[in-house]
């Protein structure tokens, strides 16, 4: 759908970050609700599967823009920021048990979940283009 809609001549930055905004707040907003659905294990699992799939939309976001920019230094490119992307994954498994102990709730950690997913959305759309480096031309 997102090349469609570039060989539709849509401007790539708008199509990517329309993308990655629908990609990430869409599971957020499936996040918070996961926050309150307490112990209906049926909802628990449905809100799951839904925002996991949700988050699909951001490949045509964040992973293609790397293309757009600089297509002969990708997976270089690529490599470095999934590298640094993981840094918040492993402190998160720190803060996880501290949360769950001070607090004594699941929805704690899925709401900070979503207030990082905000934040990081907010940033991208700010920040990101498609615009071909010129490094790489």
């Amino acid at each position: 759908v997102a090349d469609a809609c570039v060989r539709a001549r849509m401007h790539p930055t708008v199509v990517r970050q329309v993308f990655q905004v629908a990609g990430a707040l869409l599971p957020t907003l499936f996040l918070i609700l996961l926050a309150f659905a307490y112990f209906e294990s049926v909802v628990v699992v449905t809100l799951t599967m839904v925002a996991t799939g949700l988050l699909g939309l951001q490949i045509a976001g964040f992973a293609t823009v790397v293309l757009d920019v600089s297509p002969s230094f990708a997976g270089v490119v690529m490599g470095a920021t999934l590298f640094v992307a993981s840094v918040p994954q492993v402190g998160s498994s720190f803060l996880m048990p501290y949360l769950l102990a001070k607090f004594h709730y699941w929805s704690v950690p899925f709401l900070v979940c979503a207030s990082v997913n905000l934040l990081a959305t907010f940033v991208f759309s700010l920040c990101a283009t498609a615009r071909r480096s010129e490094q790489d031309m």
